[in-house]
């Protein structure tokens, strides 16, 4: 459907999907969730846990997480709640990765439109010029939403590990950066590249896995961290904000 802009001209809308792509949804998801443990959350209470102000962009995160089944509404009216779906409850409590894997598949393919161009793409997905074309002139797509729709496409099925590839050797398509989020121009259809999933290959940089960082934890325990490809400042940062979401849920069951 149309709406009219501020200046008066009429925009087209493409059909709806999530604005983020599955990883940055599910770094929210965690947020949430340390932010309001097992509670429930009014609408306009939501941000809090992201450290985000203005509803609108609220709103279509909230929107994104609902899109891949990880939030949902309970109730109505005054007493309306955001809360964690009982299958991203069991993502975040899972320990065993096949687990938890097996339900970031069943995420990725939970909205209607990204389903819908896997079952049609597959994992050997044309061009990108052929698929915006096809996006634009087959399923009503304007151009901008193509563009947009698709790199979301591209790291929430490269994140989900649906193409088939073993991790250590993902890259995203296009060398497009892979997560995507909504700008905070009110209700703009332009989108900004947040991060990259996993950095391009590069024949001067060995990706092969290594050992980062090893020692003693206490008299029977040891521990190895193992990485593949290029790591700095902002991988460390993420580690450290896993390893810290994974103790408050350990500390959280223990409980």
């Amino acid at each position: 459907m149309a709406t009219e802009s501020k200046a008066g001209s009429l925009r087209d809308r493409s059909p709806s999907y999530p604005v983020l792509s599955l990883e940055r949804a599910v770094e929210l998801l965690s947020k949430f969730y340390a932010f309001f443990k097992n509670s429930s959350a009014r609408p306009d209470k939501v941000g809090d846990a992201w450290g985000l102000r203005g509803p609108a962009r609220i709103s279509r995160y909230t929107a994104a997480l609902r899109y891949f089944g990880l939030l949902e509404y309970t109730g109505s009216g005054k007493e309306r709640r955001v809360v964690v779906t009982s299958d991203a409850s069991k993502y975040l409590l899972a320990q065993v990765d096949e687990r938890k894997h097996e339900l970031l598949r069943t995420f990725a393919l939970r909205p209607t439109q990204i389903a819908k161009f896997w079952d049609l793409w597959g994992k050997d997905r044309p061009t990108k010029e052929a698929c915006q074309d096809q996006l634009v002139f087959d399923h009503k797509f304007s151009p901008n939403g193509a563009a947009q729709f698709l790199k979301v496409y591209d790291a929430t099925i490269t994140y989900a590990l649906l193409d088939g590839h073993k991790e250590e050797d993902i890259e995203v398509k296009d060398n497009e950066k892979s997560n995507v989020e909504v700008n905070d121009s009110g209700d703009s259809d332009e989108f900004e590249p947040l991060a990259e999933i996993w950095p391009s290959k590069d024949s001067s940089t060995n990706l092969s896995k290594r050992v980062l960082a090893q020692g003693i934890l206490s008299g029977d325990t040891t521990f190895q961290v193992i990485v593949s490809g290029p790591i700095g400042p902002s991988e460390i940062n993420r580690l450290i904000r896993k390893l810290e979401l994974d103790l408050e849920i350990l500390a959280e069951s223990k409980d």
